[in-house]
């Protein structure tokens, strides 16, 4: 048995069945399905990285530190929320809210402008994310400095 198709038709004699069945339209079809939703299901974490949450955030400035809690919400890039910012050196806290805000590929960007105050004092945020933490710079009308932020988790 020279002939090197004899020799493959021989080996493959015992595995021709198996061969049949992998390679039946339907159960190809079947497979076809089976990978694209594992590859689905080993995406999905990246697809669903998403900043929406409620962040303490905090920074030094020449004034003291502030700290802000603010609720963000994601849809697609955009970003918006509101939230409370606090100063040690004054106890009360003012309203704050976000504009112009984006988030993406673990980077994330937005502008903190009081609520109701008679003239707007901006403070931007730029900076980067994962998971359950962010930190960046900030500067504005609060000043400039840099920032740390962790998402509070339910019973934080």
């Amino acid at each position: 048995m020279s002939d090197p198709v004899a020799r493959l038709n021989a080996a493959l004699k015992g595995h021709y069945k198996i061969v049949r069945k992998l390679v039946e339209p339907g159960r190809v079809r079947w497979m076809l399905g089976v990978g694209a939703v594992l590859a689905l299901l080993m995406a999905r974490p990246l697809l669903a990285a998403d900043i929406s949450g409620t962040w303490e955030i905090s920074y030094q400035m020449a004034q003291g530190r502030q700290t802000i809690t603010l609720e963000l919400v994601q849809e697609g890039s955009r970003v918006s929320g509101s939230g409370t910012m606090r100063a040690d050196s004054m106890g009360d806290a003012v309203r704050v809210e976000v504009r112009s805000g984006t988030a993406g590929n673990n980077d994330v960007r937005f502008l903190l402008v009081e609520e109701g105050g008679s003239a707007p004092r901006p403070q931007e945020f730029i900076g980067d994310w994962y998971r359950d933490e962010m930190s960046g710079r900030t500067d504005g009308a609060f000043g400039t400095g840099m920032f740390t932020g962790v998402r509070q988790r339910m019973g934080n």
